[in-house]
């Protein structure tokens, strides 16, 4: 769910298209802090039909120890969960290489994850699973 660009050009940064901060190697993200999400991704679970307009949406860090026992013990140490154990917001198909985005201090956002899998769509008690980026810093 991790891929590199090299572009020919750089970039013209505008109102909606900004850079965003990576995390050190040993950068915490508590559990509990709200992050955002954003995608082009289907809107509700099986419909497939992806939005037209960028969506996004505020979701919870979930505690590692308790997403791995929804996930029966599937879980490594480069994942990590986000969302709400009730279900509620979640990505969805077609959201995959998404951001999932953290403030850290006002207006200084990281990329705490990367969109990467789930079951289903805002279903109860399967959040969704991020790669977790300061376990692949070293890579990037």
């Amino acid at each position: 769910d991790v891929a590199l660009l090299e572009l020919a050009r750089p970039l013209a940064f505008s109102k909606h298209i900004q850079p965003i901060c990576l995390p050190a190697a040993g950068q915490e993200f508590p559990v509990g802090m709200k992050c955002i999400i954003s995608g082009w991704g289907d809107l509700h679970e099986g419909n497939g039909t992806n939005s037209e307009t960028l969506q996004k949406a505020s979701v919870a860090i979930i505690e590692q120890e308790t997403c791995d026992f929804l996930y029966n013990f599937s879980l490594t140490d480069r994942m990590l969960c986000a969302g709400f154990l009730e279900g509620k917001v979640d990505s969805c198909q077609g959201d995959s290489g998404g951001p999932l985005a953290c403030e850290m201090s006002p207006g200084e956002f990281y990329l705490a994850g990367i969109v990467s899998w789930g079951i289903g769509c805002a279903q109860p008690l399967q959040p969704g699973v991020y790669s977790r980026i300061t376990k692949l810093r070293d890579w990037i």
